[in-house]
């Protein structure tokens, strides 16, 4: 690939997403994708592709940020797989073959370090990380929000919420 084009695809999500990953956002999904908002709250109809569209998310930001730890929490195990599942099917594009990180059942390790991990959305499984880049929160109800407020992230970008 050549360099003026990865510089371009780490600075927009939209063309990246769109030429790296072949997801074609419409719109709105656009204007997600490419917000600088702290945090982002999702409210939509069903199959209108929150979790394409944050699963696309995770892997722009897994990609081009070394080492970064990217949190899915839903509110079954099922479901954080599900989202994990589209991750890995975007990297397979980037070249990247699956691969946990050796410690956490739903987990993906990208070659740059990145860690994307699934987790059901309950206190018992959603303790112990720190340093979290981009928190995804999948159907929060109010039990997981309070659960996830002491590893809330504080950076730009952080969290992204459906439901």
């Amino acid at each position: 690939m050549a360099p003026l084009l990865d510089i371009c695809h780490a600075l927009d999500p939209v063309a990246f997403a769109r030429e790296r990953l072949n997801f074609q956002p419409d719109t709105k999904q656009a204007l997600v994708l490419a917000s600088r908002s702290k945090q982002v709250i999702l409210n939509c109809t069903r199959q209108w592709g929150k979790s394409t569209l944050t699963a696309a998310q995770a892997v722009f930001t897994a990609w081009h940020e070394p080492e970064s730890l990217i949190l899915v929490m839903s509110p079954t195990e099922r479901q954080s797989s599900e989202l994990v599942r589209k991750a890995a099917a975007f990297l397979s594009r980037l070249g990247v073959k699956r691969r946990g990180d050796g410690g956490n059942k739903i987990s993906l390790l990208l070659p740059n370090r990145s860690r994307i991990i699934g987790l059901p959305g309950n206190e018992a499984g959603d303790r112990g990380f720190s340093g979290v880049r981009l928190l995804l929160v999948d159907e929060p109800r109010a039990s997981t929000r309070i659960s996830i407020s002491p590893c809330s992230p504080s950076s730009p970008s952080a969290a992204a919420m459906s439901g």
